[in-house]
Formats: structure tokens, sequence, C-alpha cells
């Protein structure tokens, strides 16, 4: 049994791979789908699980301060161009794991940006497994599944895990179509921009999900930072998992640097921003250590010893 499904995934893998090599786009969504929504049929799945509070930004290049959360939020539908995991006009919000990873994500250059911050409010959150070997899924995503616990159904296949990696990190060149294929990857793995759960319910201490595209969200390599980095991308209900933070008014500089110019924490409830009309305090947690550095007249630099990314407020 083993063998013929190993022998079946290593065939459609190198006929996608070839089709993604010489840069040819499937002839839609759906055809992509088709292909491959056999590939994790019989398979041990490994996924990403993120834990309440998680921390994830975004970041948009305006003229000036958005008024209003709608505007730093997913676009609407009817607005969106094909990305990575939405065709053209599917609303789907795109988040990073740091502010550094959102820039290099946009490709910013110097000016003035709104970063927002956006927090998990689930005890846990299962994510489509958007290409991470096992190592870097252990090292962006610890959890309390250890190797002493952890008994997975279905057969290892590390040929498969190779093929999702290159789909979700595939480049779309000239041609934006290329993107038909990691969209139909994230489908044939349980995501779509708009989710179809229809029922959710434990079964010996396991959940289960029945619907086509069941699962919120999806976590995929940086391919801007050189695959050391995480992004997300959530659909409709995987929106209704994350809670606004904050948003940042910023001036990014050459050198990478940026600068906190404003900042707001809340919004009224007809979605209107509250700007404090200062500079963001930063804040240190428990135990926590911080360095000051001194880089200009009127500049300084702050950094968190333990490495994290420093709370606004």
């Amino acid at each position: 049994m083993r063998n013929s499904i190993v022998s079946a995934h290593r065939d459609l893998a190198a006929s996608v791979l070839a089709e993604i090599r010489a840069a040819r786009p499937p002839k839609s969504i759906a055809a992509a789908f088709d292909i491959l929504k056999p590939t994790n049929l019989g398979m041990e799945m490994r996924i990403p699980i993120l834990k309440s509070g998680a921390r994830m930004f975004r970041i948009r290049q305006m003229s000036a301060k958005p008024t209003h959360i709608r505007e730093i939020e997913a676009p609407p539908v009817g607005i969106a161009p094909l990305q990575r995991l939405n065709d053209q006009g599917q609303s789907v919000f795109y988040l990073a794991d740091s502010p550094d990873t959102a820039f290099a994500e946009a490709r910013s250059a110097a000016g003035e940006y709104c970063l927002s911050e956006w927090r998990t409010n689930q005890q846990k959150i299962a994510l489509v497994n958007g290409g991470f070997d096992r190592q870097s899924l252990a090292r962006f995503f610890p959890s309390d599944f250890t190797a002493e616990n952890l008994r997975l159904g279905g057969v290892a296949d590390d040929l498969v895990e190779r093929l999702f990696a290159d789909i979700f990190t595939l480049s779309a060149g000239s041609d934006p179509r290329m993107y038909w294929w990691s969209i139909a990857c994230g489908q044939a793995n349980g995501f779509s921009h708009a989710c179809e759960r229809t029922e959710n319910r434990e079964m010996d201490g396991n959940t289960c999900w029945t619907g086509r595209f069941p699962l919120a969200g999806i976590a995929y390599p940086s391919t801007r930072k050189s695959k050391n980095a995480v992004n997300f991308a959530w659909n409709d209900l995987g929106r209704t998992y994350l809670l606004f933070d904050h948003v940042q008014w910023v001036r990014r500089e050459l050198d990478g640097s940026f600068t906190g110019l404003d900042i707001a924490t809340s919004f009224s409830s007809d979605g209107r921003l509250f700007w404090a009309n200062r500079a963001p305090n930063l804040v240190l947690q428990a135990g926590q250590s911080a360095r000051v550095t001194k880089i200009a007249e009127t500049k300084w630099s702050y950094e968190n010893l333990d490495g994290t990314i420093p709370i606004f407020r």
C-alpha cells in the first residue's frame, strides 16, 4: 500500500514540477485542483498550530494616516488582484510574522506607512502547512505535540512535502496566473478564500471537520526573507480569529529602520480609528531587558535583548 501511494505521488510531483519550472500556468484553478487533490490522500500530515495571542503584522504605504479600520483590513470582495492564495477579486487577509517580514514582502522603499498588529484570539488554530519541512515546523510553531506523544496516521512522504514547498513559494514571474497553482494547492490541503466548513466536532479527543475547505488559514515561508520567516493568509472564518491590537503611522528609512510617529489602539463602534497624536510608547514585559542606543542627536534605536518584537502602546 505504502509503495503504491509513494509511486503515484512521485509521478504526479514530477509532472507538476515540470510545469512550474517551464513557467506554464494551469488551464484554470479548477484544473489545477483536480491534478493536486490526490497528493495528500493517505498521507501523514503535520500542520502549523497557533496559540492564543500570536502576533502578526501588515503594512500599507499611504499618503495620509488611515481614518477607518477598514483601510487596514483585508480588501473588500471585488478589489484584490490575483495573488499567491486568492484569485482576482477574492478577499484574503495577508499578514507576516514581524514588521521586518511585512516590509520585505511589500518590497518597501523609504516613505510613510501604516503598520498594524493583529493577534489570535483562539486557544488553538490549526493551519494548512504551506511548505514547511519538519525542522522548520518545529522552529516556527513549537507546540505541545512532541515526538513522544504524536502519533499520525497515513504515509510519510517527503516528496509531496517538497512539492508543496515549491508550489507555495513559486515565483509568478511575468504571469500572475502561475499563482493558480498555489491557490489550487491551498484548496487541495483544505484552504480557500471562503471557508466551507460544514461541521466541527470532537471525536476520541480529536477535532474533526467536514467540508471541502474547512481550515481558516495557511502559513507559508516568506520568499523575500529566504524562507526564514513566515507569512499567513486568512479567509473569512480566519479573520474572526484575529483581534486588532494597534496601528502605527511610521516613517521607513532607506536603511530599513522605521520610526513610529503616531499610534491608534482602538476604534469607535462605526470603525473610526482613535489616533493618540503622539509617538508610540515601548513597553517591557516582566523580566525583559532592552538596549537603547543614541545614533544621532534626535534619533535613538531600541531593541529587546531577548530578540522578541517590542510591544507598542
